[in-house]
């Protein structure tokens, strides 16, 4: 599951969101509490419009780690590109992670 968490991460980096949500929702299906999947898919769903979606998935993050903030979580991920970078933060911001 981890290698599909890192390709669920490298279609996000490449601005395809439906198809980053569509293997993160994969991984959760299967490991219902790994939180990384459940990080990119709210980012996904977020960058992609799909502000419901978003917010559930973002629940459900807040539920498995009630202090997440968008300080913390995001320099968890070794994203080199900076542009990468801020869209997580981006996408996490708008799913409804505080900061």
């Amino acid at each position: 599951m981890q290698l599909t968490t890192a390709t669920s991460l490298a279609t996000f980096c490449a601005g395809r969101f439906e198809e980053c949500t569509r293997l993160a929702e994969k991984v959760v299906r299967e490991m219902p509490t790994f939180l990384p999947a459940w990080r990119i898919m709210s980012a996904g769903y977020a960058l992609s419009g799909l502000a419901d979606q978003a917010n559930r998935a973002m629940m459900k993050v807040l539920e498995l780690d009630p202090v997440a903030r968008v300080s913390v979580v995001a320099p968890l991920l070794p994203l080199r590109r900076t542009e990468d970078r801020e869209h997580y933060r981006e996408g996490l911001r708008r799913a409804g992670l505080p900061e």
